[in-house]
């Protein structure tokens, strides 16, 4: 029997996994482990100091599935204790995924309210130059109009 512990992750569907995760591995939801192979092996989760059994294979099996999800455990590591032999695939995805997804709108939506601002910004400014320019238009226009009536009365 070895024991190996998995610390860091390269995760594909259906391919074996490593784990080293300083934060713990709540950024991987996996839906799926399937260990296959002949022999013996037992997957614990490690959380707060306990230990629970994922999945295990023994002699008279030759593959076994396991579900679960990895938030509900809030697992730190992945412990396999086992046969060589043995081989563990994983499916699931990783959710920081869905957060960079997230960050990513974020930041268009962001931005969107940037330009959207921007383009406030400018009518503002715009019609406070057409304030001005009003203003000077009326000085125009009453100063055209006095010019006029001085001219009638002559």
């Amino acid at each position: 029997m070895i024991k190996k512990t998995f610390s860091g992750i390269s995760l594909r569907d259906k391919q074996k996994f490593t784990f080293k995760e300083q934060n713990g591995l709540l950024c991987y939801t996996f839906t799926q482990i399937v260990l296959i192979g002949k022999g013996e092996a037992k997957i614990y989760g490690l959380s707060n100091n306990k230990k629970i059994q994922i999945a295990s294979l023994n002699e008279k099996q030759n593959q076994c599935k396991c579900k679960f999800i990895m938030d509900e455990n809030n697992f730190t590591h992945l412990l396999c204790i086992g046969d060589e032999s043995i081989t563990i695939n994983v499916l699931g995805y990783r959710l920081e995924n869905q957060v960079q997804e997230l960050q990513e709108n974020n930041y268009h939506e962001n931005l969107i309210i940037k330009e959207q601002s921007k383009v406030l910004k400018q009518k503002e400014v715009d019609s406070n130059e057409f304030e001005l320019f009003s203003k000077k238009e009326k000085k125009e226009y009453k100063k055209i109009q006095n010019q006029k009536q001085l001219l009638q009365k002559y």
